[in-house]
């Protein structure tokens, strides 16, 4: 097992955040909170996309409400136009080789045609991006009211949660803002 895995948590909406989509903000699901995933994992040579993580927070989306139904899209623009089941979506992820795994752009909670708890992902290790996101795999997690506490406490208790080491803090969105870019470190870290 590779490791360790450090997790760091935004919880809010930065003005910088391009990911937010219309529809989750007429709904209400005002509340943001993000999981962020250093693609970066000692032992690993590439960038390390943690699987189990993931399955986690889906596993989360999921029991917040037994009685919603899930549906997965590609790209969150298609949010309410080209939804398609979980269940689908799963069957087709387990045959997946893990090299080939793409995790979808959204998981999307409805409860009729009320949004429950839905997550955005984000694959920041392409493109860069402004600390604390540069060089991660970000699940941004939206819901009707704060669910930071909630969160925090199902990955500390969650069967995986050796694998990963958790910032001890939660940033807040407005303090993420004048952050520099931590590609700089990040890159002597890797090298040294």
């Amino acid at each position: 097992m590779p490791g360790p895995i450090n997790l760091y948590f935004v919880s809010g909406i930065e003005k910088h955040t391009f990911r937010f989509p219309k529809s989750f903000e007429t709904a209400g699901l005002t509340h943001r909170f993000a999981v962020i995933q250093d693609s970066y994992v000692p032992g690993h040579g590439e960038m390390f996309f943690d699987e189990p993580l993931w399955l986690a927070l889906v596993a989360f989306v999921s029991a917040h409400d037994a009685s919603a139904t899930l549906s997965v899209v590609d790209n969150w623009d298609h949010i309410g136009r080209k939804e398609r089941p979980l269940a689908d979506f799963m069957r087709v992820w387990e045959t997946t080789a893990y090299d080939d795994k793409c995790p979808p752009e959204a998981v999307v909670s409805r409860n009729g045609s009320t949004f429950g708890v839905c997550m955005l992902f984000e694959d920041w290790y392409l493109i860069g991006g402004v600390c604390p996101y540069a060089d991660s795999f970000t699940h941004s997690l939206f819901a009707n009211r704060d669910l930071s506490e909630e969160i925090l406490a199902f990955l500390r208790g969650h069967p995986d949660a050796e694998r990963w080491t958790l910032e001890p803090f939660v940033r807040r969105a407005e303090d993420t803002q004048g952050e520099k870019d931590g590609w700089l470190k990040r890159l002597i870290k890797r090298i040294l």
